[in-house]
């Protein structure tokens, strides 16, 4: 005879996933149970398992497959490395997969996927020998040759998939160092106007930076200064000679003894390309000497001299 009221209880035997709907029911008056809206949220092969409050009764279900639902959104398989160099191909190459709204992957799909850097991360993303767009292959893009060009501690990358009701999806965070040093930025500039011998009001600062213009902190090697036309370059306390911290090399005290409309100060450092300022138009300062530019020559007495004296004004330096 059959059995009723039977609390019979299911639950996923094999396979991986979320099983939904109603999972314990009693048996109705011929026996039998029902089990209504079952669902199981992951793709892939599957077996049920059924059995009483005791487990006296108990059997599992044939083998079964669940495919995926329709393309509903990107998932990031392989994430970009937390740490990078900018202008250095990121290793591993991050991987994206078309999935339904599950997370299983669709593996027919031949999406076109681009990739860019987040909005608000500080710079653009590039790619080597690959383009920046990707065809997925069964499913899945694999994004080799990306590399950025900023260095800044939170780079995240997008992806975008504009036939997908969830269109994009972001990376985590990545660390982008600084590569090596490449070139020197004069940053502040020097003063536009001067006097000699009086240090410049704005004094100079040169930052080391790589090939893409970020700062690179570890820069130890110190950075010499000198008058690149018209004179000569002076240092007062301290040395015309900077030594860099956190990659910035500031200068103090600087100034020029020669009157001149188009002075420049030339930066170097070890071997990177030396670099020159701004022109600064350096006056002249207080009249603090005269100077003979014509001495007086022999002459009859009573009479005008041959050669009439001649004498200039001049600050300290002679200007």
């Amino acid at each position: 005879a059959p059995v009723t009221n039977l609390l019979l209880t299911l639950s996923l035997a094999n396979g991986t996933g979320s099983l939904s709907g109603i999972q314990a029911t009693n048996t109705d008056s011929n026996g039998v149970a029902h089990f209504p809206n079952l669902s199981i949220n992951l793709a892939g092969l599957k077996q049920l398992a059924v059995g009483d409050a005791t487990t006296t009764l108990a059997t599992n279900s044939a083998s079964f497959s669940i495919t995926a639902a329709v393309a509903n959104k990107l998932v990031i398989a392989q994430p970009p490395p937390a740490n990078a160099t900018a202008g250095v191909v990121m290793t591993p190459a991050p991987v994206v997969q078309v999935t339904d709204l599950y997370g299983n992957v669709i593996s027919n799909a031949t999406d076109t996927i681009s990739a860019v850097q987040t909005s608000g991360t500080g710079g653009n993303l590039n790619a080597t020998t690959a383009a920046q767009k990707v065809t997925a292959s069964s499913g899945t893009a694999v994004f080799s040759g990306l590399y950025v060009t900023n260095a800044a501690a939170n780079v995240s990358l997008t992806f975008n998939d504009a036939g997908l009701p969830n269109p994009n999806v972001t990376s985590s965070a990545i660390n982008v160092s600084a590569s090596a040093a490449a070139q020197m930025r004069v940053a502040p500039q020097p003063s536009s106007t001067a006097t000699a011998g009086t240090p410049f009001a704005q004094q100079p600062g040169v930052t080391i930076a790589d090939a893409y213009g970020n700062t690179v902190a570890s820069y130890t090697n110190s950075v010499l200064a000198a008058e690149a036309a018209g004179g000569n370059l002076n240092a007062t306390p301290v040395p015309s000679v900077a030594m860099p911290i956190n990659g910035v090399a500031s200068f103090s005290g600087l100034f020029v003894t020669n009157a001149s409309p188009a002075v420049t100060l030339n930066f170097t450092s070890g071997s990177l390309p030396p670099v020159n300022s701004t022109a600064i138009n350096v006056s002249a300062g207080q009249a603090s000497k005269l100077i003979w530019t014509t001495q007086p020559g022999n002459a009859i007495s009573g009479r005008p001299f041959d050669i009439q004296p001649v004498l200039q004004t001049a600050d300290f330096f002679a200007n």
